[in-house]
């Protein structure tokens, strides 16, 4: 089966539906391309690994590193939580 698709100005394209179905893109995946001696080209898609994955989640920093007192009445909120919810 072949599928066409057009560049378009600064060289991009869409890809043909029946290609991300075929390789199971999404939004966020990359797509490998592949160039022989012969000047044929193999498009595939790129395996993702955790190491991938870390990078795109933003990083949240706190202004202030947080207070043991803090941390303290965090542990005991999530304790109490816990606790309520093994109750119930």
């Amino acid at each position: 089966m072949s599928s066409t698709a057009s560049i378009l100005e600064g060289y991009k394209t869409v890809l043909p539906p029946v290609v991300i179905e075929a390789l199971g893109l999404t939004p966020s995946s990359q797509v490998v391309f592949e160039v022989t001696d012969n000047g044929k080209v193999t498009l595939s898609a790129k395996a993702t690994t955790f190491a991938d994955l870390v990078d795109r989640v933003p990083k949240r920093k706190r202004a202030v590193p947080a207070s043991d007192e803090e941390i303290q009445r965090a542990i005991k909120a999530g304790a109490a939580k816990r606790f309520r919810k093994a109750k119930a």
